[in-house]
């Protein structure tokens, strides 16, 4: 019995090595035919550069500006600039004619104490309060607003570009609220500039900051407007005196056919 399990034994590795072999074997010969059937390329096989083209540096776009409000001004608000008489004094009488394809505000103001304020903006026909949230008729909320970016105090001053071409978030004005009960609204300031560039135009623009209480109160430093030509076109730009006659303003400023212009457009949208 012992001898008939050592030949069996014997037999099975035999026929385990016989199947061992026969895998090494197949093995072998497929690396064998892979081998004979690789070429090994060159290690250099592209060539260098040695006709390198100039480097070209586009031609900088540059910008212009004109400053509305400037440090010298000491453009402080202590009361409503929202008066007749205030508004006159307060705001900036800005005068465009042209095409654009840059139109910005910089405004950069300093607050005295730690404070949540508020930015107001308005530019033509068209106002609110810059980033902010309405909550009632009567009050912004603070949270959201502050979310969007709208919060300013003494460590976080106002330092904020408005893109006048572009989409800006402003609160809804008081009647806006009461008639629509929307909290915000998306305007373009561009939209309401009249009459609409190229035609020559005089806008009055007014920043002003407040705070939590509802009390205007803030240094504005800084209202500068930055502005490109569009490409192989010309636009002009002026600040025109707050007691100076529109007319008159364009007529110094742009010429007597831009003061014709406008002349016409009022007579047309007043009558």
């Amino acid at each position: 019995m012992g001898d008939k399990i050592k030949s069996i034994a014997k037999q099975l590795g035999l026929l385990l090595v016989t199947i061992v072999l026969g895998v090494w074997a197949i093995f072998y010969l497929v690396g064998l035919s892979e081998r004979t059937n690789t070429a090994d390329l060159p290690q250099n096989e592209t060539p260098p550069v040695v006709d390198e083209l100039p480097v070209v540096t586009p031609p900088e776009i540059k910008t212009s500006f004109v400053d509305l409000i400037t440090p010298a001004d000491n453009y402080k608000v202590t009361g409503n600039p929202y008066s007749p008489e205030s508004y006159k004094k307060l705001s900036r009488a800005l005068a465009l004619m042209g095409n654009f394809e840059v139109a910005k505000l910089q405004i950069k103001g300093v607050l005295e104490n730690d404070t949540e304020h508020f930015l107001s903006i308005n530019i033509g026909t068209e106002s609110g309060v810059y980033n902010a949230v309405r909550k009632s008729p009567d009050g912004l909320d603070i949270l959201l607003t502050k979310e969007n970016g709208g919060v300013f105090d003494k460590e976080n001053p106002i330092d904020v570009e408005i893109d006048l071409l572009g989409q800006q978030t402003l609160s809804t004005t008081k009647a806006e609220f009461l008639a629509t009960r929307k909290t915000t609204k998306l305007v373009k300031f561009w939209d309401f500039i009249r009459p609409q560039p190229p035609a020559p135009s005089v806008n009055r623009i007014l920043v002003a900051s407040f705070d939590k209480n509802g009390f205007y109160a803030g240094t504005i430093g800084l209202v500068r407007f930055e502005y490109r030509c569009e490409a192989d076109s010309r636009c002009s730009v002026a600040l025109c005196g707050n007691d100076i006659l529109t007319t008159k303003c364009l007529l110094d400023k742009f010429g007597k056919e831009a003061k014709d212009i406008w002349v016409k457009w009022y007579e047309q949208t007043t009558n």
